[in-house]
């Protein structure tokens, strides 16, 4: 047990992400590998070196555009969470009974919240697994929403398999705390910024010599936050209307990538130039 307890949060994360989750008669593994396979090796320095948001591209009418980006679950829990190991310690001795010695992880954990009388906003616990609606994580999880002492608290599953109807980790308990009762719901949240280019000095030398050289102003951002599959617009100045056409799109707007990784707007339209970054939803 004083081993557990010593555990961090992120020693708990990568230990879930890479815990063996078998196989289950529906998978297909055997083609596609299973997600603690991949992981297979990793330690938490392995996890948190990774980027927190993964861009994929395909080449669509002659040029390369992004078709959709994945939000990396270690960095998005390590942001949210924080191992409670007490209700943790409580959860797996309660699990270990000898009347539950062959019950499911997932009757297990309904039976202790059910059994500790756990409420969420003054009504059951709810349970949600990202597989059922839309999101951008890099894994599917399942979690439990409790409360107690009116303090947020979650009992995660990691899908550590392949087929989602199995596969999945032992349940593990963390508190919410100062992010609040909602920051997990933001699986299918992330913020597109596209960024003017800055004036080079050779730009600014020519535009001081010929006055039909304008000075690049530089420096302004349009961003586009997406909520749920829904975006809204906001720009950096507010009010500056030239900023109207400057767009991005999935799968449609061509980008350009330089050997560092830096994405800028293709094409010959008003954004060409532009950089292109992602950013994952924030915690706080």
């Amino acid at each position: 047990m004083d081993t557990i307890t010593a555990m961090s949060t992120d020693d708990i994360l990568a230990a879930m992400l890479t815990e063996n989750t078998g196989r289950h008669m529906l998978d297909s593994g055997g083609a596609y590998g299973r997600n603690f396979e991949r992981n297979k090796g990793k330690i938490v320095a392995d996890f948190r070196a990774a980027p927190e948001v993964n861009v994929d591209r395909w080449e669509r009418n002659g040029h390369d555009v992004v078709e959709y980006i994945t939000i990396d679950l270690f960095h998005f829990l390590s942001d949210r969470l924080s191992y409670d190991a007490e209700f943790d310690a409580e959860l797996h001795a309660f699990s270990m009974e000898p009347e539950r010695a062959d019950e499911s992880w997932f009757t297990c954990l309904d039976e202790w919240v059910e059994s500790r009388g756990f409420e969420w906003e003054g009504g059951p616990p709810i349970t949600v697994n990202t597989c059922n609606g839309d999101n951008s994580l890099s894994q599917v999880i399942q979690y439990t929403m409790f409360s107690h002492d009116d303090d947020p608290y979650v009992a995660l599953m990691v899908h550590g398999g392949c087929d989602y109807r199995g596969g999945y980790t032992a349940p593990r308990v963390f508190a919410l705390g100062t992010y609040g009762e909602y920051a997990m719901f933001d699986e299918d949240s992330f913020t597109v910024v596209l960024t003017e280019p800055i004036a080079t000095p050779e730009q600014l030398a020519q535009a001081a010599m010929f006055s039909e050289y304008p000075v690049p102003t530089g420096g302004r951002q349009v961003m586009l936050d997406f909520r749920g599959g829904y975006s809204e617009r906001n720009c950096e100045p507010w009010n500056d209307a030239s900023l109207k056409p400057i767009t991005f799109e999935f799968g449609e707007t061509p980008v350009l990538t330089a050997d560092d990784g830096v994405m800028t707007i293709g094409g010959d339209g008003p954004a060409a130039g532009w950089s292109l970054d992602f950013y994952p939803p924030c915690a706080g």
